[in-house]
């Protein structure tokens, strides 16, 4: 890359277009090394293939990488192009260096203009910019969510050509949203640049278990340039862009919203009739969840809802987050419907409602087989829990004894060198269809190289654990373990008390030889 990029460098028309190639080749990195680190380094060796070149077209792009790349990066593409200038060969003397180059990153701010849509879910900026006092404009177009975190979302390079036709496009759409279009000072959007950059820095476009957090090529692209011009509104040091989903490169916006706040408005729709019409404990605890989710997952009020908010909030985030049996999740399109209904009439205005109110009722019709197909490995644990599946600790009990049963994915037994595939696909089976159970419980078998004759009882062992039956031997497993007994021996006694009583019995433990209480007389001796 860094030998055919110089020719192609040197044969841009101005600097724009320059700031748009360098650009574009950092993100092309950004896309495809999601690790920092890993970029850091990546773009380092890069560095230095441009300064091995030795050539005019790849010390031109050193400069203009030293112009608007990240800061570590900036900085050690000046040290090489200050190398290469300084280097004995005569022939540098002689090199053609584009007129151009000395105005690369060379920018003035112009007019910032911004609208936001009427939920407060995006903030729209057009900002231009140029390279000299009379020189012809370019612009950003910028696009912020609020409904996540208030993250950068999307940045366009507009050229010159091109200008006043979105300059008259954006204000289109300001007035079709009913939006104010406004003037504003550059101080202000350099403010909410800084912020949406920081923001997707730490939070991306949303959590990564989601499968929708990485944007794709076209959005790094123009990330570095955006960065700079950002930055350029005022002369603070720009947000690091290598620093993807570092924890430390943002102050989360001082949100005010606090659990007393949650609290009180739960109060108050537990008091209003859409709750009391329903009977589930999902009236009682879906609008916490939801409330936690929007202020600590979305950055978000929970009173400002919104198609985006919505769709992100149903769509994606509880569906991902739930940890629900059946019963549970039948109860979940009722209780989203009450619950948004009553926010809505309180904090929408009364033109927006029956749109939402229609969102709303087409997402919560989704969410039971949304849920269900989420992929948390701990559901199928818990899916059927006939009572009492919103108790946390109840469910918490059924998780520890049916995992101990049969260990969750990534966690089961194989034998050593089994390959990737088959263990993918012991991983992808649930516990709760019999036959998968049944399969995980041989695989671990089978690792452990126990005599096939021992199998039945170890089989017969997990399926009480699974159902609880005989309650006792769930009791005789804690009590082992609290001996400080590993697992694989507690599972060996527990099949060894139950051995001598279904052994030559044709019915297994529903023969009509077996004595439970002889069972549980074993058990109790252990």
């Amino acid at each position: 890359m860094a030998e055919q990029s110089g020719g192609i460098f040197l044969a841009l028309p101005d600097a724009l277009h320059a700031e748009s190639f360098a650009s574009g080749l950092i993100g092309q990195f950004q896309h495809r090394v999601p690790d920092a680190v890993a970029l850091f380094d990546v773009l380092l060796d890069l560095v230095d293939a441009l300064e091995r070149a030795d050539r005019p077209g790849q010390y031109a792009l050193l400069c203009a990488l030293a112009a608007i790349g990240p800061a570590r990066i900036a900085a050690a593409a000046r040290v090489a192009a200050d190398r290469m200038l300084a280097g004995a060969d005569p022939a540098r003397a002689g090199w053609q260096l584009p007129v151009w180059l000395p105005s690369v990153g060379q920018v003035t701010p112009g007019t910032c203009r911004r609208w936001t849509d009427r939920f407060g879910e995006t903030e729209h900026f057009l900002i231009t910019y140029r390279y000299a006092e009379d020189g012809p404009e370019h612009a950003l177009y910028v696009t912020r969510d609020h409904s996540w975190h208030g993250a950068l979302w999307s940045s366009t390079l507009v050229t010159e050509d091109r200008l006043d036709k979105v300059c008259e496009e954006f204000g289109k759409q300001a007035r079709k949203e009913g939006a104010a279009l406004e003037m504003i000072p550059a101080r202000e959007a350099h403010d909410a640049l800084r912020h949406a950059t920081l923001a997707f820095l730490e939070h991306r476009h949303g959590p990564p278990e989601t499968g929708g957090g990485w944007p794709d090529r076209d959005f790094f692209e123009t990330l570095s340039l955006t960065v700079h011009r950002g930055a350029a509104l005022q002369t603070e040091a720009a947000p690091d862009v290598l620093a993807i989903g570092t924890s430390t490169v943002h102050t989360p916006s001082a949100l005010s919203w606090q659990a007393q706040d949650a609290e009180k408005l739960h109060a108050r729709f537990l008091a209003s009739p859409e709750s009391t019409r329903l009977t589930g404990p999902a009236a009682r605890t879906l609008p916490l969840n939801l409330m936690r989710l929007s202020a600590d997952f979305m950055g978000r009020d929970p009173r400002r809802i919104g198609p985006r908010t919505l769709d992100r909030l149903l769509g994606e985030l509880l569906p991902a987050s739930l940890l629900a049996p059946d019963t549970l999740l039948e109860e979940l399109p009722a209780a989203v419907e009450a619950w948004f209904g009553w926010l809505g009439a309180a904090y929408l205005p009364a033109g927006e409602r029956k749109a939402v109110a229609r969102q709303v009722r087409k997402l919560a019709a989704r969410l039971p087989k949304l849920a269900r197909a989420a992929h948390n490995p701990m559901r199928p644990y818990i899916a059927d829990v006939q009572e009492n599946g919103h108790d946390g600790d109840i469910l918490q009990a059924v998780l520890e004894r049916r995992s101990f049963a049969v260990p969750y994915p990534g966690e089961r037994l194989v034998e050593p060198g089994t390959p990737p595939e088959l263990i993918a696909r012991l991983n992808a089976q649930t516990p709760d269809v019999p036959k998968d159970r049944e399969a995980i419980v041989l695989c671990e078998l089978l690792a452990r190289v126990l005599d096939p004759a021992e199998y039945p009882c170890h089989v017969h062992v997990v399926e009480q654990l699974w159902a609880d039956q005989p309650r006792e031997v769930w009791e005789s497993a804690q009590r082992l373990r609290a001996r400080g007994l590993p697992r694989e021996r507690v599972l060996e006694l527990l099949a060894g008390a139950l051995r001598p009583h279904v052994r030559e019995l044709p019915g297994g433990m529903g023969g009509a030889g077996f004595d439970a209480k002889q069972y549980l007389d074993s058990l109790a001796a252990l």
